[in-house]
């Protein structure tokens, strides 16, 4: 019965509380199942324990046996396989005897290597004699229910020193049972009859007994307690190699038990009953072999678990409870609670284990759902038949967009439809905002496409990859991806880091396409670049390459399949051509007969029209017309009058006319079908170079339309409007550069170190304001209030970090005309400190910041100017022929035949080169076959670099090796 419960109070050696653990005291009144019922009444609901997913009950040596100590890597095999079990169960109870000396190490080790949040899932719980207690005996309060007691080992008591110095200084256990009865071998019997008592109790299901009997070493009495769990089909997991149980793994393979007793007779009596006479260890002996006979005649419920050379306890333990409890669906679900796909698939393909397909679909939705990583289980599921196609319905992905919406980035709310959730429009509209409207969802059946959405969508950064290697276009759903997520992260979070993950995320994918295309590459050159230009209906009939630049996935544009698709769409129809070659039959036409060459047949009139409609003629041509213009501008502007106009002016204002003309048009005018004019509007103005462009053209047009005023005001308002629009007309001329693969880096260095410059401005003002104002301080004499203090506090201050000191302020007199000697050194000092911190700090952050976008861009100079190079190669492809000022000429050509065609009622098709290649059903099959080859050639790639490498492999056999030198050391010496 139980005598008392509290708790006691262990030392920490240190200033921490003390430890505390409760206990329950219990004696033999002749009734242990009544003892033992009453410590699990305590254990439920005075202690308020939830019942264990999993029971250990723990065997070990005794404190009197002769064995050696494990090896330090024998035991961490096994606590690291309780630790990963541990983190598996939801709750795991560890039963153990303090008498035990190795459990006792390796369940105070487990204690302490267990992650924090998952060490509320262990109970450890050991027994002890109530003596072992110093303090108070406890058998003096028998009739309290309820005591606090101080811990400490007696000095008489019967636990061994180990033990006493483990339970003193880092208690094991958690909770103690303490049992006050007067033999060893009684306090057995009751711990048994409790871990009985467990199994029954403590399971709802009966046909479920989660409880596994571990033993670590053998001697006499060990076996006795092995079969007696066997007697009660407890499955036991015996521990082979780290004691003198090797014999009963042998036991295990003899047919009989003579053939035991043959080879292990001699050796027995020799450890086990060396200290009694002949006649008594045969008795002994005889006895002995009979458990053993029993152990084997149970074999099915034993699993050997090699220490030495095996890392996998957890597994053994799990694989034990299979051997005892059958391949039963109940079985099958703790697998799935505990996330062991092992061990459910072992159940399936070994124990032909055969799920319903409605169990098998919700098992799959929950795989999906929980956060845990069951990619194991949904792979499993999918490999014993589970279609997709029949799983993934309407309603379903609604139900998992439900249960996953909290932990999306963006809203999903949902509509109601037929008096349920529905989620797919605004998925739809979610990824149409993230892809600039290049979105539509389309009713061919994706099952697998729509399940990376979600996974995407809803953030399953584990599950997304696995089902991305099962979809139909695995490069653009890369893109895409690729896309989302740096949609998501420019939109900021509370956490920086969120941000940056999602943003690693994202290259991440932009990695995996760039490696689905250069396998494809590898393979056919030619496919590749047809698989490039390849357009997809639910992405706004939008080719990779559109998609990678939309994505800003910029490795993607530098692959060498994409340049190569930008080389041909530049050189058109031309063929072995470079811009310095154009630059003479662009001034003089005769010289495209002779001259050039193409890569097809053409007649005359098709050679002009193949030449004027390559982008790099494009480029020449508009290189050389906006030269002229911009000098012709520069000439007008220097030698800017008044009245009259001049040849040269009307010549200007003509040209400038078209330039604008040619400005909305490009703005405005989709450059085929497959473009809106929101897309067209939109697009133009994600340029840079397009606003600067337009602001050039307002600045001259608006001077241009001042001129016409007779005021001098208006005049120099018109010089100062040409010369801006003259400076940054020159400035445009950069734009002609990103073409040069010298030249183009440092455009962009400029670009990035300007992004950099308008921060650093933000700290700069700080300083200049504040030395202006004190400045302006010191030098003023009882001055007015007028607008001209505003230009004083930041006009010298400014000048000054270029040099210009002005060192005369120095010599303020004060308002009786004497020299102010306060002021002079006052302004002298704030002088001082204002130029060591503007240019020595201040300019010399902004030098370091430049570098740094130097070395940035240097070292992806290739990739950035590939990537910019594509704008450059799209953005002549969609221009006329001819440029300004020619190109009115085709405005109107092409306005007159946009009105005939209206009044005929005939589709208007576009005049400009080609962007994409229209491909038959048998080349887009074949396309797509060649790219899912390619991406199971690259899912094979990715496991051989998971598998360990030849340096890892040899550190394993060194480490075996050693192992085995070390036991066949320990065999000679016994």
């Amino acid at each position: 019965m139980v005598l008392s419960e509290g708790e006691l109070n262990f030392p920490t050696g240190s200033e921490r509380k003390r430890r505390v653990v409760k206990f329950v005291q219990v004696n033999d009144d002749g009734d242990p199942r009544k003892a033992a019922e009453e410590v699990i009444h305590a254990m439920l609901e005075r202690w308020k324990l939830s019942k264990p997913d999993l029971v250990l009950s723990f065997h070990g040596a005794g404190v009197d046996q002769a064995y050696p100590r494990n090896g330090q890597e024998e035991e961490d095999r096994i606590i690291d396989g309780l630790c990963r079990l541990i983190n598996d169960v939801d709750s795991l109870w560890l039963l153990s005897k303090s008498g035990d000396t190795d459990v006792l190490r390796i369940v105070d080790e487990v204690r302490k290597r267990v992650e924090v949040m998952d060490r509320d899932k262990v109970v450890s719980i050991g027994f002890m004699t109530s003596h072992s207690v110093q303090g108070r005996h406890l058998g003096s309060v028998a009739s309290a229910k309820h005591t606090e007691k101080s811990f400490s080992p007696t000095n008489g008591g019967t636990m061994s020193p180990k033990c006493q110095s483990l339970l003193s200084s880092a208690p094991p256990y958690t909770h103690l049972v303490l049992v006050d009865l007067e033999s060893e071998e009684a306090e057995d019997k009751l711990r048994e009859m409790l871990t009985s008592e467990i199994e029954s109790r403590l399971i709802s299901d009966n046909s479920f007994k989660p409880t596994v009997f571990v033993q670590t070493h053998v001697d006499t009495k060990s076996v006795r307690h092995i079969t007696e769990a066997l007697a009660g089909r407890r499955p036991v997991v015996l521990c082979e190699y780290t004691g003198s149980e090797h014999f009963l793994s042998y036991a295990l393979q003899c047919e009989n038990i003579q053939q035991f007793k043959k080879r292990y007779a001699n050796h027995l009596k020799r450890v086990f009953f060396g200290d009694v006479s002949d006649s008594e260890s045969e008795d002994l002996l005889e006895e002995f072999c009979d458990q053993v006979q029993i152990i084997m005649n149970s074999k099915d419920l034993i699993e050997i678990y090699n220490v030495t050379t095996c890392d996998n306890f957890d597994e053994s333990i799990l694989l034990t409870l299979l051997k005892g409890m059958g391949a039963t669906k109940e079985y099958f679900l703790k697998a799935f609670s505990w996330n062991r796909c092992d061990i459910a698939r072992r159940m399936i393909i070994r124990h032909n284990l055969v799920l319903p397909d409605n169990d098998m679909a919700e098992l799959m939705t929950r795989a999906l759902c929980d956060e845990k990583c069951r990619l194991g289980f949904i792979e499993l599921f999918l490999e014993c038949g589970l279609q997709m196609e029949n799983y993934l319905t309407e309603e379903r992905l609604d139900k998992l967009y439900e249960l996953t919406a909290d932990k999306s980035d963006v809203m999903l709310v949902p509509q109601e439809k037929s008096g349920r959730k529905c989620y797919q429009k605004r998925v739809d509209d979610v990824l149409r905002t993230a892809m600039h409207g290049y979105y539509t969802r389309q009713n061919d059946a994706k099952p697998y496409t729509d399940l990376f959405i979600w996974a995407v969508l809803v953030n399953r950064f584990d599950l997304a990859p696995f089902l991305w290697l099962r979809c139909v276009d695995p490069i653009a759903l890369a893109l895409v991806t690729s896309r989302f997520y740096k949609y998501v992260a420019r939109r900021g979070f509370p956490d920086p880091d969120d941000g940056t993950h999602r943003w690693e995320v994202a290259c991440e994918y932009e990695e995996k396409a760039c490696s689905i295309l250069t396998e494809i590459e590898n393979v056919d050159p030619v496919a590749a670049m047809q698989l490039v230009t390849r357009r997809h209906p639910s992405y706004g009939n939008l080719d990779h390459l559109e998609l990678a630049a939309l994505a800003s996935c910029k490795k993607f544009v530098a692959h060498h399949a994409c340049q190569m698709v930008l080389d041909r769409r530049w050189d058109g129809d031309i063929s072995d051509a470079w811009c310095k070659k154009l630059i003479a039959p662009v001034l003089f036409p005769p010289l495209i007969f002779c001259r050039v060459k193409f890569k097809s047949v053409h007649t005359c009139l098709g050679k002009l029209t193949a030449f004027y409609d390559a982008p790099m003629t494009k480029f020449v041509f508009n290189w050389i017309t906006w030269l002229a213009f911009v000098i012709l501008f520069s000439h007008v502007s220097i030698h800017l009058r008044r009245q009259p106009f001049s040849i040269a002016d009307y010549i200007l204002h003509g040209w400038l006319a078209v330039l604008v003309i040619d400005e909305f048009w490009q703005m405005l005018v989709p450059p085929d079908e497959h473009h809106s004019v929101t897309r067209t509007f939109l697009y133009h103005w994600k340029s840079a170079w397009n606003w600067f462009n337009m602001l050039a053209l307002t600045c001259a047009a608006v001077a241009c339309g001042l001129r016409f005023y007779d005021s001098a005001t208006a005049f120099e308002v018109v010089k100062v409007l040409y010369a801006c629009s003259c400076c940054l007309m020159w400035l445009s001329v950069l734009r002609l550069y990103i073409f040069q693969p010298e030249l183009g880096p440092f455009v962009i260095m400029i670009r990035g170190m300007l992004k950099e410059m308008y921060w650093f401005l933000w700290v700069l003002v700080v300083f200049i304001v504040g030395f202006g104002v004190a400045m302006n301080i010191i030098l003023s004499v009882e001055r007015s209030s007028n607008p001209g203090i505003l230009r004083d506090v930041f006009y010298m201050p400014y000048y000054q970090l270029y040099g210009e000191l002005f060192l005369d302020a120095m010599n303020t007199t004060n308002e009786n005309n004497t020299p102010d000697t306060v002021s002079s050194v006052a302004f002298s000092v704030f002088l001082a400190v204002y130029l060591i911190i503007g240019n020595l700090l201040l300019l010399n952050i902004l030098i370091a910041i430049f570098s740094g976008v130097y070395e940035s861009v240097q070292a992806n100079s290739r990739r950035e100017w590939r990537h910019r190079r594509y704008f450059l190669v799209r953005e002549y492809q969609e221009k006329p022929s001819l440029p300004a000022p020619f190109s009115i000429c085709i405005y109107f050509y092409r306005i007159i035949k946009c009105c005939v065609s209206k009044c005929l009622k005939q589709v208007v098709t576009t005049d400009s080169f080609q962007l994409h290649v229209i491909y038959a059903d048998d080349e887009r099959r074949n396309l797509n076959e060649l790219e899912l080859k390619c991406l199971d050639s690259y899912k094979r790639r990715q496991e051989q670099k998971e598998q360990p490498t030849l340096e890892t492999k040899l550190s394993q056999l060194e480490k075996r090796l050693k192992q085995m030198e070390r036991i066949l050391k320990d065999n000679l010496h016994q």
